[in-house]
């Protein structure tokens, strides 16, 4: 299975209802995610969460250089 659809399927699971966008070109990725889950959570915790998820992806180095945006539709909306 390619990166995108294991990394999409993995946060589907955990961030459903939300938007994710993934983009990269084999091996620096950028991520974003806008999802009510992250309400209340700080930035660090909101990363955490995703780090959380995707570590094995990350600590097997098929995930390198991932950057990522971790927004609620709130923050979005309000321009944060």
């Amino acid at each position: 299975m390619e990166v995108e659809k294991q990394v999409l399927e993995i946060l589907g699971h955990q961030f459903p209802n939300s938007e994710i966008n993934f983009s990269g070109d084999g091996r620096h990725f950028k991520l974003a995610i806008v999802s009510e889950k992250f309400h209340g959570v700080s930035r660090l915790d909101r990363s955490r969460m995703v780090h959380e998820k995707l570590n094995e992806l990350i600590q097997n180095d098929t995930l390198h250089a991932l950057s990522m945006k971790l927004n609620t539709p709130n923050e979005i909306n309000n321009g944060s």
